[in-house]
């Protein structure tokens, strides 16, 4: 039943912030060419539709949070604090991609709380958060490049805007090698914290270790690859 509640706070959570950053950019994205033909701005959903679904998202997400517990109750605003911010960040800043992999960076850390109502030894979320954190910051980098021209023009702050497109991607590179950095503690914590040490499940480490491994080099291949964002964005960071 806990892991039931969990996934349904998940869903809630994610399709909440989706009808956020859709309302909230419905504007935006009637401008650009790229976006106009979205639910919103095209007039297949209008708002009414689009608030419904945020409400509805946003009360069951809620309400699997109140039944975890209270404490998960009274943190649940956090999430959403986040979700309302970081559409609004492109108008103020160019470090607004940090806002996506802020929002998604909660996710293991929401996931573990959960999962451990004790809060005890948070270690290796943490180090996931920091993974999370790092590679969505350095995809929305790559994803924003598609939006160049738009955002000079109508002054949207991304790092692409305001350092270019061969610099913005030098920064997204960097950070997807932090993410893969952030992986390496997270196994060593993972392996401490194992009762009987890493050798008392050695097929975990084994496939542990092949899917961290696996990561990276998606990571190599998705900067590889940042000028074609079809190929890079929608078919190698999504195995990610």
């Amino acid at each position: 039943m806990r892991w039931l509640l969990i996934a349904l706070a998940a869903v809630g959570a994610r399709t909440a912030a989706m009808a956020l950053n859709r309302l909230i950019d419905r504007r935006l994205d009637a401008l650009n060419p790229r976006t106009m033909t979205r639910e919103l701005p095209s007039g297949r959903m209008n708002s009414a539709e689009a608030w419904a679904l945020l409400i509805a998202s946003a009360t069951a997400y809620v309400a699997a949070c109140a039944v975890l517990g209270p404490w998960y109750l009274r943190v649940s605003l956090v999430p959403l604090a986040v979700f309302t911010t970081y559409p609004w960040l492109k108008r103020w800043t160019p470090l607004c991609h940090l806002g996506v992999g802020a929002a998604l960076a909660l996710a293991p850390l929401a996931g573990f709380a959960a999962a451990h109502p004790d809060l005890s030894q948070p270690q290796v979320a943490l180090w996931l958060a920091v993974f999370a954190l790092a590679w969505v910051t350095g995809f929305d980098i790559i994803y924003s490049t598609l939006d160049e021209e738009f955002d000079l023009q109508h002054g949207v702050h991304s790092l692409v805007a305001w350092l270019g497109r061969s610099r913005a991607l030098a920064v997204s590179k960097l950070l997807h090698r932090l993410a893969a950095l952030a992986l390496i503690p997270a196994l060593l914590t993972l392996q401490r914290l194992t009762p009987g040490g890493a050798m008392a499940n050695l097929p975990a480490l084994c496939l542990t270790l092949a899917l961290l491994t696996t990561v990276a080099v998606l990571l190599g291949l998705e900067q590889r690859w940042a000028e074609n964002v079809n190929l890079a964005f929608f078919k190698v960071n999504v195995w990610v």
